[in-house]
């Protein structure tokens, strides 16, 4: 069996591939009456929008969303948001926008508003949670002026490689 693919839809999801093998769906019939084929796989959020993540839902298309990389590197900067107990960085020009901090943890990570990161809106224990699930590493912590390592002891990541969702991504051939 074909190893499972990404493929990146043009201003659209990530396809993740899991049977590249075009197979029949039943329910779906061309207007000629032949039944339609399609591969096996799952549509992944791209644009950071959908209400059914890491899923697509569609979102992209009503909010415009595009895969065209813009920045001219002035942005590759980390940002600096100090708390009483732990200080957030953001580094928005790496950020894969999948939502993991603004939707898990609303008190801190406020989005659409100036500064959108509160650091003193949750429990430390909570925001550490919240940014360990961020998949591109763009944001990141430090309390008492130490910096996080992202190594934990056992050796493993706390959180994906940035490589997971490149931008823009292309399909592979096999």
């Amino acid at each position: 069996m074909p190893k499972p693919r990404i493929a990146a839809m043009p201003n659209g999801p990530c396809y993740l591939i899991n049977d590249p093998q075009p197979v029949e769906v039943p329910s779906l019939v061309r207007q000629s009456g032949k039944t339609c084929a399609n591969v096996r796989g799952v549509a992944l959020c791209r644009c950071g929008g959908s209400k059914n993540k890491p899923f697509c839902d569609g979102t992209h298309s009503a909010i415009g969303f595009s895969d065209r990389k813009l920045s001219d590197g002035a942005d590759n900067r980390r940002s600096r948001y100090a708390g009483k107990r732990v200080t957030i960085f953001d580094n928005r020009a790496i950020c894969s926008h999948a939502g993991h901090c603004t939707d898990g943890l609303k008190s801190v990570f406020l989005y659409g508003k100036e500064p959108w990161i509160d650091p003193d809106g949750a429990a430390v224990e909570e925001v550490i949670a919240t940014i360990r699930k961020c998949p591109s590493g763009a944001l990141s912590y430090a309390i008492n002026g130490v910096e996080a390592n992202d190594v934990e002891s056992s050796g493993h990541r706390k959180w994906s490689s940035p490589t997971m969702v490149p931008m823009p991504c292309r399909a592979e051939s096999s």
